[in-house]
């Protein structure tokens, strides 16, 4: 099936440049089961505020095959992409695909919070932040995904595994949504090779000859 386009209003998503105080959170671990032989996978949590006294953020979490996940994405307007997607939304409004996990403009399914399965086994697996382990900061928090106890089918395809979040206060992370990680995303699926450094922010254009295109965002032009 042909992905859906991203919605307009999903694509000219703003977040707060600026740093702000953003709200302490209060720190959870979990760990959830990933069993894609099921079915549907649906996992939630709620991202508390220190206080405890209201949901700041939710991390959801959907996984399986597109025969599952293709009835969901249309009743939750949201493409969800299997065999694991995640996203983090503000906690008082329904989940979309204005992702907090996003480093840019990209859309849920090209973020780090989307799972591949490729992603997950070999070198790749291995690859800092891009593979079995990924830690995002922003708002004040930092959120980790562990995947641990992968198996695999006899064809090499994810069959199970354990997702670990953790969250965590950290007033050093100051921006509106994840920061890029500290190591270049791997080219190509190449992943034998750590590379270091922090890829550059993409934008959409919605003005002049190229509307709806990429371009570098404005501060990494200057």
């Amino acid at each position: 099936m042909l992905k859906r386009f991203w919605t307009l209003t999903v694509l000219m998503m703003r977040l707060p440049a600026l740093a702000e105080q953003w709200p302490a959170v209060r720190k959870a671990t979990r760990r959830f089961e990933v069993n894609l032989a099921d079915g549907l996978v649906a996992i939630g949590l709620p991202i508390m505020s220190k206080t405890g006294g209201s949901v700041l953020y939710r991390l959801s979490c959907r996984g399986g095959s597109e025969e599952v996940l293709d009835p969901l994405g249309e009743r939750d307007s949201v493409n969800w992409v299997g065999p694991l997607m995640c996203v983090v939304n503000l906690g008082n409004r329904p989940v979309s695909e204005e992702s907090l996990l996003a480093e840019d403009e990209s859309a849920p399914w090209f973020t780090r919070g989307q799972f591949h399965e490729s992603e997950l086994v070999g070198a790749c697996g291995a690859y800092p932040e891009f593979g079995l382990n990924r830690s995002f900061r922003l708002r004040g928090f930092v959120l980790r995904l562990g995947v641990r106890d992968l198996a695999l089918n006899p064809d090499r395809s994810v069959r199970r595994f354990t997702l670990n979040v953790s969250v965590v206060n950290d007033p050093s992370a100051k921006s509106a949504q994840a920061e890029r990680p500290q190591y270049l995303r791997p080219v190509h699926g190449k992943c034998d090779v750590v590379r270091k450094g922090k890829d550059p922010r993409y934008c959409r254009l919605w003005t002049g000859p190229k509307t709806g295109s990429w371009a570098l965002c404005p501060e990494q032009q200057k």
